[in-house]
């Protein structure tokens, strides 16, 4: 069988918040960027048997100039599945939450690999106030989008930390 996508996202969900946490008890949290959560999101990933390629290209475009990418592409062996991730990161309840070139970029996926069964995913971490809660809501249901995993935490502060992960795309078979 495989492993399973809701596995992976799940602990990546749980392990991105855990990592937000830890990070704002070592008083960081003020250095947060998308960028800080992509070592956990590669450790994790190779710890439930995923393989993992960061900024995989879904663009035909050659020569000078860059491509489009999506943040993440994970594959297991076992079963060809495939998930894409794009990461969004929410600083503060008034950051700015643009996700439709995201979408566009995780729709693209299956030009641009073999795949037995292929999802992408948006994960949205950060600050999860009632503010960006409502944006997210918002943002899903103009896009009809699925929520497929979601956690929150408060911290000493008070500040709500969370991930949202929707889901974008669910593809089956395709072999190049």
């Amino acid at each position: 069988m495989g492993p399973k996508p809701r596995n992976l996202i799940k602990a990546l969900s749980e392990g991105i918040l855990g990592y937000m946490l830890y990070q704002s008890r070592c008083g960081i949290h003020e250095a947060y960027s998308e960028y800080l959560l992509y070592d956990p999101i590669v450790r994790i990933s190779k710890d439930k048997n995923w393989s993992i390629e960061s900024e995989f290209s879904v663009d035909s475009k050659r020569g000078k100039g860059d491509k489009q990418r999506i943040d993440f592409l994970c594959g297991s062996s076992v079963n060809n599945t495939k998930i894409g991730l794009e990461i969004k990161f929410l600083k503060t309840r008034d950051s700015q939450l643009n996700i439709k070139s995201d979408i566009y970029k995780l729709k693209l996926i299956s030009n641009y690999t073999a795949y037995s069964k292929l999802y992408g995913f948006i994960v949205i971490a950060g600050d999860h106030s009632t503010k960006n809660v409502q944006r997210i809501k918002k943002l899903q249901k103009e896009f009809k989008l699925t929520e497929y995993f979601k956690t929150t935490f408060d911290n000493q502060f008070k500040k709500r930390f969370g991930v949202t992960v929707l889901k974008v795309i669910e593809l089956e078979w395709k072999s190049q």
